[in-house]
């Protein structure tokens, strides 16, 4: 299978061909009307933006995956023209992130640089903006919303997997941080220890600036940066007879073991002293899951 690339469609046709049928595909120019697609320059971003503080991810490896000690991505914050400049210097021993940041919450001067797509109108869940430096992404993983993933500026490349083919890319345990994540490393799989994988049937495809990428929930998706890439996505809530599904029930227990988490041990803290570090236990937009690059 590969994925088609068509111009958008009417919300008619969208709806029946590709989200009725939980099909990806790639809208050609679906975001030739934003002001962003001509002006959104690392340069534009630092002017526009640049004092307002991110939270930015924090890796030993560029593509940002579970961690043996099971804890969130850890999460600097800082003002985004100096997150820019970082990446914007090349590697260092660290490697940073800025995935998912809420744009209405975080950025919103942004907002007028952007539409929502016209051949798709249902509930959004939440609007997340990314800028990633060459070489950066995220491991192989699922998410329980409809996204469409608009590429403003460089490219992304997805290794995309049906969700049928679950049982063949050995998900972590659901009662743990990492439920929706695979235990598989796409780029060197260790079929010794994950033999289904031999079976697994991945599909690759480029988003170039100026096209969407339309993921339906509970597909598996490993994403990476192919040049410093910024970007723009849109979560959609899904039916509640779609939540009922196997690996969105599965998700939902991921969630509340987070939240859980995430309350346990907050009560520590409480009779600790006060402090204000750079440093923070986990990115805002983790809690729900990484994520949908």
């Amino acid at each position: 299978m590969t994925i088609p690339v068509v111009h958008p469609p009417s919300a008619e046709e969208f709806r029946r061909r590709y989200v009725q049928t939980r099909t990806p595909v790639i809208l050609a120019g679906a975001i030739q009307s934003w002001p962003a697609l001509s002006s959104w320059t690392p340069l534009y971003l630092k002017h526009r933006v640049g004092e307002v503080i991110v939270s930015v991810e924090t890796h030993a490896t560029p593509i940002f995956c579970p961690n043996t000690n099971w804890n969130a991505f850890p999460c600097e914050q800082m003002m985004l023209r100096e997150y820019i400049d970082r990446i914007s210097a090349g590697p260092s021993d660290k490697w940073h992130y800025a995935a998912q940041v809420p744009l209405a919450e975080t950025l919103p001067a942004l907002l007028t640089d952007i539409r929502q797509p016209d051949f798709h109108r249902p509930q959004t869940n939440k609007i997340a903006f990314w800028v990633g430096a060459k070489g950066t992404g995220t491991h192989l993983h699922y998410d329980p919303y409809d996204n469409i993933m608009a590429v403003v500026r460089g490219t992304k490349r997805f290794v995309l997997f049906r969700p049928g083919q679950f049982g063949r890319l050995y998900p972590y345990p659901a009662f743990s941080r990492w439920g929706h994540f695979s235990q598989v490393d796409v780029n060197a799989p260790d079929l010794a220890r994950f033999p289904r994988y031999a079976r697994a049937e991945p599909i690759t495809c480029v988003v170039s600036a100026g096209q969407a990428l339309y993921l339906p929930h509970g597909w598996w998706h490993y994403v990476v940066n192919e040049d410093l890439t910024i970007a723009v996505n849109f979560f959609y809530r899904i039916s509640f007879l779609r939540r009922l599904t196997l690996p969105m029930l599965r998700f939902r227990i991921v969630a509340l073991y987070k939240r859980w988490s995430k309350l346990r041990s907050a009560f520590p803290a409480r009779r600790a002293p006060a402090a204000a570090p750079t440093m923070s236990s986990e990115c805002p937009g983790s809690l729900e899951g990484r994520r949908d690059d």
